[in-house]
């Protein structure tokens, strides 16, 4: 699969989130995908990832990602979004606050056979929370 393609998928990926279209997911990771990064109690495979992205949704129903630079090197490809979203559920520990936050997140996908084997992913969590106001102000 050459790097324009891999690219291609990164986005296709976000377009699915900010769809909530988990059925898409199926055509773009494999089953058995490893997710390095995966939020406590995220159970192992694609079926983790699609527990992530409901999760993510509940917290945020309007949750949308904007693809910033994505870059690719023979099956690897890394990739910037920025999130945005109103937080209608809890987030983090954080109660509901009807507040819209926008924050970066980073990620890496390897591709094998046309799909994501593995995922790494890291968001500016820190940052959300101190939008919404979920932090103590320092003295």
């Amino acid at each position: 699969m050459p790097t324009e393609e891999h690219k291609a998928a990164y986005r296709r990926i976000i377009e699915a989130v900010n769809a909530g279209n988990f059925g898409s997911l199926d055509a773009l990771f494999a089953a058995d995908m490893v997710d390095h990064n995966p939020v406590p109690g995220q159970v192992p495979g694609l079926a983790g990832f699609k527990q992530w992205m409901a999760t993510a949704r509940h917290s945020f129903p309007d949750l949308r990602g904007t693809v910033g630079h994505v870059l690719a090197e023979g099956d690897l490809v890394a990739g910037r979004v920025t999130w945005r979203g109103t937080q209608a559920g809890p987030f983090a520990g954080a109660a509901p606050t009807g507040q819209s936050v926008a924050f970066e997140a980073y990620h890496i996908a390897r591709f094998e056979g046309g799909k994501v084997a593995e995922w790494w992913g890291t968001a500016d969590i820190f940052g959300a929370l101190a939008q919404l106001g979920a932090l103590p102000v320092p003295s």
